[in-house]
């Protein structure tokens, strides 16, 4: 909104020598934009990075819990409850 105003009315704008002031407010703007585009992004990131290391982590809990029981994890069993993951 504010580039299509800036852009339209370029002369006045020049004459009246309010660029600094433009230029200050469209800054201002553009960093707040990326600064929405950054969390945007690293939520983003986050969310891909927990959605590939969820299962990850059930498995390791799961036979944490396994041995922590007393019983003995051997490759079959292992394979067995990866299986059913």
């Amino acid at each position: 909104e504010i580039n299509s105003e800036v852009l339209g009315s370029m002369k006045v704008i020049k004459f009246q020598n309010w660029e600094e002031s433009f230029q200050r407010r469209i800054l201002c703007l553009r960093n707040a934009e990326l600064r929405h585009l950054f969390v945007y992004a690293v939520g983003g990131a986050v969310t891909v990075m927990l959605w590939s290391a969820v299962p990850l982590l059930v498995a390791i809990a799961t036979f944490t819990a396994y041995t922590l029981s007393g019983n003995d994890l051997d490759v079959a069993t292992a394979l067995t409850s990866l299986a059913l993951f």
